[in-house]
């Protein structure tokens, strides 16, 4: 999409019409997800339960990021994995197999666990720490929710996410951890 403005001055006694054309992809895209953050935060308001936040956000923001994987790993503490507990994403769409236990210590989700903060891996294939066959995720966010799970987005393209990319998935982090604690505590 493109924004073009016209206008018609005086030059040394001439009309002149110049006009600007410029390019507004970038900021369709922004009113897009700041519409999605809108519909996410609302219908999180909606969630009777953590499991149900979790599934509504997964659903918006592969949407809203066209990405191919969004999902949400808990830690299980009997076998010490991160276990898939929501995923949206284009293999489980087409029938294939849902992503897979991650053991201790692969992947960026344990770093982001264990750190307490997001970690952003641009090409899985340069990133030894991410390794593992059964990724087909060349470019992966992974935001810690609380002390035991994990929001991972993921696409299979290297170098998916910039900055404001990162930044929704963080926002959208800490409004899906506080929607949880609100179900938690509607429970109670």
């Amino acid at each position: 999409p493109v924004e073009t403005k016209v206008r018609t001055v005086s030059v040394a006694g001439n009309e002149v019409i110049y006009g600007i054309i410029r390019d507004i992809t970038d900021e369709r895209q922004y009113e897009k997800r700041i519409s999605s953050l809108d519909e996410i935060t609302q219908s999180l308001s909606e969630a009777e339960t953590g499991q149900e936040v979790k599934q509504v956000a997964a659903n918006v923001l592969a949407d809203t990021l066209d990405v191919s994987t969004v999902a949400f790993y808990r830690f299980a503490d009997d076998e010490w994995e991160l276990n898939p507990v929501v995923v949206n994403s284009e293999a489980s769409e087409i029938g294939e197999t849902e992503l897979s236990v991650i053991e201790p210590g692969d992947g960026i989700e344990w770093t982001a666990l264990k750190n307490g903060r997001t970690e952003v891996v641009d090409n899985s294939d340069t990133e030894a720490s991410i390794i593992n066959a059964n990724r087909q995720m060349r470019s992966e966010i992974a935001v810690p929710i609380d002390e035991k799970s994990v929001l991972v987005v993921g696409d299979s393209q290297p170098a998916a996410f910039d900055t404001w990319t990162v930044n929704l998935v963080e926002t959208l982090g800490a409004v899906v951890e506080t929607a949880i604690t609100r179900t938690r505590q509607q429970q109670k």
